[in-house]
């Protein structure tokens, strides 16, 4: 994996759709580029996204702006949500993979 140079301003974070049964088809997916926003303010944007079939949810990856904050359970568990093409979609911020290693939902 690459290094990663962040100012001590930024975090990488890893958001997940799939809060408050938005698994559904309806549920829209990002690209890349989308805005982040943190309790209602706009904080950093999406660089990657794409279905995690594991997961059976889409998976997003952005950086977000800390304003020197420390990154702890206080500030991930703010209000996030991804500006996708207008609709303010709620995620859930998380620093650790976003995986299920027991296999648990594949094996159903």
């Amino acid at each position: 994996m690459a290094d990663t140079l962040l100012t001590d301003d930024d975090a990488e974070v890893g958001v997940l759709d799939g809060v408050d049964g938005l698994e559904s088809a309806d549920t829209p997916l990002a690209h890349g580029g989308e805005l982040i926003l943190r309790d209602g303010a706009p904080a950093g944007e999406v660089t990657s996204a794409a279905y995690g079939h594991s997961l059976q949810a889409v998976v997003a990856l952005g950086y977000v702006k800390t304003g020197g904050a420390a990154i702890d359970a206080a500030f991930l568990g703010a209000k996030f949500e991804i500006d996708i093409a207008g609709d303010r979609v709620p995620v859930r911020a998380s620093l650790k993979a976003l995986y299920d290693p027991t296999g648990a939902k594949v094996k159903g």
